[in-house]
């Protein structure tokens, strides 16, 4: 049966998305500014925690150690945009996951009506 906590679980994962989305946008925006260094945000091990695929599969792919932001080089806008596009594609995937769950408890209280 579909809980809060697969709602909750969605909602964190789009929330993670979001900042990570931010650090980009971040480097991009200061990428000619004098002494600037790359952020970046890893946040495998809080979705390692997860019960789902999806957690899984992010976990994965988005980096070692839990949210932190590290400071490293220069940007290359070529990798922020290529990495911009990935986490937009996660984040489509998380917002179809979500409206599965809402669906389902939708289902589930007309049902019990």
């Amino acid at each position: 049966m579909i809980g809060t906590d697969s709602l909750g679980s969605s909602a964190n994962i789009l929330n993670l998305l979001s900042a990570k989305q931010q650090v980009i946008s971040e480097n991009l925006a200061n990428m000619h500014t004098p002494g600037y260094k790359k952020k970046n945000i890893n946040f495998s091990q809080v979705l390692a925690n997860g019960n789902n695929s999806l957690e899984t599969k992010l976990s994965q792919k988005l980096g070692p150690s839990p949210i932190s932001v590290t400071e490293s080089g220069e940007v290359a806008p070529a990798d922020e945009l290529m990495e911009m596009q990935k986490v937009q594609l996660y984040y489509t995937v998380a917002t179809r996951q979500m409206t599965s769950v809402i669906q389902q408890l939708k289902q589930v209280a007309q049902a019990g009506r």
